[in-house]
C-alpha cells in the first residue's frame, strides 16, 4: 500500500488531514510519522465540512434579467426566427417610453399603453405619428405634443382597467412644428415649461400650475433646421440645451435668450467643432449636472465645473457609437453603496457604464438581452429599494423590433447554481448523458431535443463530478441522485460496446432510433461510425465508435471522482472496475485504445511513437503524456496488486530516459498562435486534476509529482489572463489554496467568470465585429482566419455574456459573429468549477 506522507512541508494538521480524508486517495494517512486516531480524524472531517458549508451572506451581485416583448407584426415579418416572447399590442414599433407614478407609458402607433400589461390609455384627442408625451420629473403625464399642437392633460391612470387622459387646454403654433423629435420639461410651484425640439426648430410652451396655456415662444433659435434633442437642467431649471447637426445651443431658461453655442463637427465637410458629430440625444447627470451629448461618432461630456468638453470613443472604452438615446439609472453595488449608471442606447445595442464594475462598460447586443438592438428610446423605472430581490432600477428599452424590461436582480452564485441545476434536469439528461440540445423553433427551449454528441462522455463526466462534489458540500440528495444518473450514463457508454475497456462516443436507445431523434450527429467532429450493440443488456441500442482521447480523458476524470467520492459502495466498485478495464486495455495494447474493429481509434494513441516521433502530433506531445500518466495514476489508486504492478511497469517505461514522458510535461501547452488549441487546455487540466487528486502533492508515491507541478504551474501561468473559473480552481486546489500568494487574484477571477457567465445558454446570435473598443489580434489561429476573429490577449477577454463561449474548450478571445438561436448548451461548464471551488473551500456558498 502506498504511504501518504505529509511531513515534507509545514501544513497545519487540520488542513493536512482534510486533504487526506476529503481528497481522492486510497493511501493510509499519517502525519509526521504518527498515526492519528480515527476519532480525531472524524473531528477534523466534521470541522472541515462545517468550514466548507459556511455562508458568506454578502456575496451577492447583480444579474440583468430581461423580459422581452415583440411587436404584433413581428411574426408576420419573420416567421422562421421569431422567439416565443409575448407580444406588445401594436403593429408599429414603439416611438417613446416614459415613466409616471402609475407605471411605464409607451407611445406606439398613435396609442399610449400603461404598465407591463400594456393597458391602452383612452386619449380623448388623436395622437398622430410624430408626437411626444411630456412627463414631469415628478412622474406626471403633463401634456402631449403633436406635429401641429400641444395639449395639456388631465389623466386618471390609477384605474388600471380603464386609464384615460382628457385635454385641459390646447394651443397651435403659427407654423406647425412637424414631427416632434424631442421634448423636455421643467417645473416649479407656479408653472411648467415645455421645450419642443421639432422639424421646424425649438419652441417653448409655458403652462400654469393648473395646466392652462400661458404663452408660446416660437423660433427661439436662429435656425429653422430640425432640432434633434433638447434637455433642461432640472431641478435647477436655469438652462435649456438643444442641438442638431450645426450647433449645440445653451438657452437661458427664463429669458429664452441664447447664452452660448458650440459648433458641431460636420463630418462630411470635415469642418471640426467641439461636439464630435450631429447631436442625437442629451442628458444631464443627476449627480453633478454634467451634460452628456450623444452623437453618431462619440459620446461628449461637458463638465459643469469648468465648461470643458471631453470625448469618449473606442479608445476610452465606449463599445459602440451611433448613439440614439441617453438615460441614467441607479443600482446598489455590493460594497460600494449606490452607484449611478449611464445608459447609452445605440443603433446596435445598449451600453451600461458603471463605475467600479468589471468591466466598466457593459455591452448588451442581440436577443440574449434585448428584443431588438436598434434602440429608439430609454426610460428608467425607479426600483432601488422598492422591491425585494432587486438591486437597482428597471431599464426599459424601446427598439425597432420590440420592447425589453431589464430588471437588475440580486443574485448569488448559489442561486445561479440552482437555476442551472434545474436546466440540467429538465433539458439536458438523455439516458444519463448530457450535451447541448437542438430546438426546432427559434429561441424556444420548450422544444429542446437532446441528440447524440461526439463527446457525450466528456460532457457527462463534467456534470458527474460536479454533482458528486455538490452533494459532498451540501448533502443535497437531489444532487446525489443526479450524480448517480450521469454516472449511469458513463456506465452505459462503457458497456454498450460489448468490449471491456472501450467506451462509446455516444449511444442511442431503441426508442430514439425508432423516433429518429438520435444518430443525428448534432455535433460532428469525426466521421459517423455506428454499431449495433452486442451486449444483452443493451439489445436494440446503437453506439458510435472511433472514440477519441477527449472521451477517454473525460471517462477517467469522471470515473475517478465516482470511485473516490461516491457515498454508494456499489458505484465505487463499478467505477473502479471500469477504470481498470479502460487503462488495462490501453496498456496491454501498446498504449492505444482499440476499437471494435481491433484497430486503434483515430485519436486514442499514447504510445511513444505517436507521442514523441509523429510530426503531425507534435503539438500533442505534452498533452498525451499528461493524459496517460494520469490514467496510470488513477487506475493505480483503485487497482489490485497485479494491476498495480502492471501500471508501475508501464509508468517506468514511459518515463525512462528514452521516452521521457515526465519531461514532456515541462512545456506542455503549445503557445504558437497558429496552433494554440484551447480544447487541449481542457484535455490537460482534467488530467492534472485526476492525477493530483489521486496522488496528493505532499505524498511520496511512485509518480513524479514535481514534473506534473512544473507542467501545471506553466500551463496555469499561460491561461491566467483568460480569467478562467475551472483552470484557476484546479490550480488553487493543489497549490496551497488560501496560502497561495495568488489566491485573492485568482479567486476574484473565478467569481468574475462565474458571475458573468450568461444565465441564458441559448446560442443566440452574437455580434462584436462592429465594436470600436476592441483591439484585434491579426495572428493566425487554428481555425479559419476571419476579420475581427479574436481580440489581443494583453487586454483580457470580454465577459462570457458578451460572446459565444459556453464551454472552456474554446478560445475566450474569439469575438467573431455567430450563433443561430436554435440550440441550448448544457450548464456543465459552469456547474463543475462552481461546485469544485466550493468543494475545495476556495468559495463559500
Amino acid at each position: 500500500m502506498t504511504l501518504c506522507r505529509v511531513a515534507r512541508v509545514c501544513v497545519p494538521c487540520v488542513q493536512a488531514f482534510r486533504v487526506c480524508m476529503v481528497r481522492w486517495t486510497s493511501s493510509l494517512c499519517t502525519t509526521m510519522g504518527r498515526v492519528v486516531s480515527v476519532a480525531f480524524v472524524a473531528v477534523v472531517a466534521a470541522v472541515a465540512a462545517h468550514n466548507v458549508q459556511a455562508t458568506d451572506k454578502s456575496s451577492w451581485y447583480t444579474e440583468l434579467v430581461p423580459s422581452r416583448f415583440l411587436y404584433s407584426s413581428a411574426t408576420s415579418r419573420n416567421k422562421t426566427e421569431t422567439p416565443p416572447w409575448p407580444l406588445f399590442p401594436s403593429e408599429q414599433p414603439g416611438e417613446q417610453v416614459g415613466v409616471v407614478k402609475e407605471g411605464v407609458l409607451i407611445l406606439a402607433d398613435g396609442k399610449v399603453f400603461l404598465g407591463q400589461s400594456f393597458v391602452p390609455v383612452d386619449f380623448k384627442i388623436p395622437v398622430p405619428s410624430g408626437s411626444k408625451m411630456v412627463i414631469t420629473a415628478a412622474g406626471t403625464l403633463l401634456a402631449i405634443a403633436t406635429p401641429n399642437m400641444l395639449c395639456s392633460l388631465d389623466c386618471n391612470l390609477a384605474t388600471s382597467n380603464s386609464p384615460s387622459c382628457a385635454p385641459v387646454d390646447c394651443t397651435k403654433p403659427s407654423t406647425p412644428w412637424g414631427d416632434v423629435l424631442d421634448v423636455a420639461c421643467g417645473s416649479d410651484v407656479t408653472s411648467h415649461s415645455v421645450w419642443i425640439a421639432s422639424q421646424n426648430g425649438l419652441s417653448k410652451v409655458v403652462l400654469s400650475a393648473e395646466k392652462a396655456i400661458d404663452r408660446v415662444v416660437e423660433s427661439i433659435l436662429p435656425s429653422s433646421d430640425p432640432i434633434f434633442a433638447v434637455a433642461v437642467n432640472s431641478p435647477a431649471n436655469t438652462m435649456a440645451v438643444a442641438g442638431n447637426g450645426e450647433k449645440l445651443w445653451f438657452v437661458d431658461y427664463e429669458t429664452n435668450v441664447v447664452d452660448r453655442f458650440e459648433w458641431v463637427t460636420d463630418v462630411q465637410q470635415k469642418w471640426g467643432g467641439v461636439i464630435d458629430d450631429r447631436v442625437t440625444s442629451l442628458a444631464f447627470s443627476p449627480d453633478n449636472g454634467d451634460l452628456f451629448v450623444g452623437n453618431p461618432t462619440k459620446l461628449d461630456i461637458l463638465y459643469s465645473s469648468n465648461g470643458s468638453v471631453a470625448s469618449w470613443g473606442g479608445d476610452e472604452g465606449l463599445p459602440y457609437n451611433n448613439i440614439t438615446a441617453l438615460a441614467f439609472s441607479r443600482v446598489e453595488s455590493n460594497g460600494q453603496g449606490t452607484i449611478t449608471q449611464l445608459l447609452i442606447g445605440t443603433t446596435m445595442g445598449l451600453i451600461i457604464r458603471q463605475e467600479g464594475n468589471d468591466p466598466l462598460w457593459r455591452y448588451l447586443y442581440g436577443p440574449r438581452y434585448l428584443a431588438g438592438s436598434f434602440i429608439v428610446d430609454l426610460a428608467v423605472v425607479p426600483m432601488l429599494g422598492e422591491k425585494e430581490g432587486l438591486t437597482g432600477d428597471t431599464i426599459v428599452v424601446v427598439a425597432k423590433d420590440g420592447l425589453t424590461f431589464l430588471e437588475q436582480r440580486k443574485f448569488t452564485l448559489e442561486q445561479k447554481a440552482r437555476q442551472f441545476e434545474a436546466m440540467l434536469s429538465e433539458r439536458h439528461n438523455r439516458l444519463g448523458l448530457t450535451s447541448g440540445c437542438q430546438m426546432p423553433r427559434y429561441g424556444d427551449v420548450s422544444t429542446c431535443i437532446s441528440h447524440d454528441d461526439d463527446n457525450n462522455g466528456l460532457w457527462s463526466s463534467l456534470v458527474t463530478v460536479a454533482e458528486y462534489m455538490g452533494f459532498l458540500v451540501t448533502n443535497d440528495k437531489e444532487l446525489l441522485a443526479r450524480a448517480s444518473s450521469f454516472f449511469n450514463g458513463l456506465v452505459l457508454l462503457n458497456e454498450v460496446t460489448g468490449k471491456p475497456g472501450l467506451m462509446a462516443r455516444s449511444a442511442c436507445s431503441p426508442t430514439e432510433v425508432q423516433s429518429q431523434t438520435c444518430m443525428k450527429g448534432s455535433w460532428i467532429h469525426d466521421k459517423e461510425i455506428w454499431y449495433n450493440s452486442t451486449s444483452p443488456a443493451y439489445r436494440g441500442y446503437t453506439w458510435k465508435g472511433d472514440t477519441s482521447s477527449d472521451e477517454s480523458t473525460g471517462h477517467i476524470f469522471g470515473l475517478a471522482a465516482v470511485a473516490h467520492l461516491s457515498p454508494i459502495e456499489e458505484e465505487k466498485a463499478k467505477a473502479s472496475k471500469l477504470l481498470n478495464e479502460i487503462v488495462t486495455g490501453i496498456v496491454l495494447n501498446n498504449f492505444q485504445l482499440i476499437d471494435i474493429t481491433n484497430k486503434p481509434t483515430t485519436w486514442g494513441k499514447w504510445d511513444p511513437m505517436h507521442v514523441n516521433h509523429y510530426r503531425p502530433w507534435s503539438d500533442e506531445r505534452g498533452v498525451q503524456s499528461m493524459q496517460i500518466i494520469s490514467y496510470l495514476a488513477v487506475a493505480y489508486s483503485v487497482g489490485n496488486k497485479t494491476q498495480r504492478q502492471m501500471y508501475e511497469r508501464a509508468y517506468k517505461e514511459l518515463t525512462n530516459r528514452s521516452n521521457s514522458y515526465n519531461r514532456n510535461l515541462n512545456n506542455l501547452k503549445i503557445t504558437a498562435s497558429c496552433d494554440d488549441n484551447y480544447s487541449d487546455d481542457e484535455l490537460t487540466f482534467l488530467p492534472y486534476h485526476a492525477f493530483l487528486s489521486t496522488c496528493d502533492r505532499y505524498n511520496d508515491t511512485l509518480f513524479d509529482k514535481d514534473a506534473v507541478f512544473r507542467g501545471l504551474n506553466r500551463s496555469s501561468e499561460i491561461v491566467r489572463p483568460f480569467r478562467p473559473n475551472l483552470w484557476n480552481t484546479i490550480f488553487l486546489a493543489f497549490s496551497g489554496k488560501r496560502n497561495n500568494p495568488l489566491f485573492d487574484r485568482l479567486k476574484g477571477d473565478i467569481i468574475w467568470n462565474l458571475q458573468t457567465w450568461p444565465l441564458d445558454l441559448i446560442d443566440w446570435p452574437v455580434s462584436n465585429s462592429h465594436r470600436i473598443d476592441l483591439e484585434y489580434d491579426r495572428a493566425p489561429t487554428r481555425v479559419k482566419q476571419l476579420k475581427h476573429a479574436q481580440t489581443r490577449h494583453s487586454n483580457g477577454p470580454l465577459p462570457a455574456n458578451e460572446r459565444r463561449q459556453y464551454r472552456w474548450n474554446a478560445n475566450p478571445y474569439i469575438v467573431a459573429d455567430g450563433g443561430d438561436g436554435y440550440s441550448e448548451s448544457d450548464p456543465g461548464a459552469w456547474l463543475l468549477p462552481y461546485w469544485m471551488a466550493r468543494y475545495y473551500g476556495i468559495l463559500d456558498s
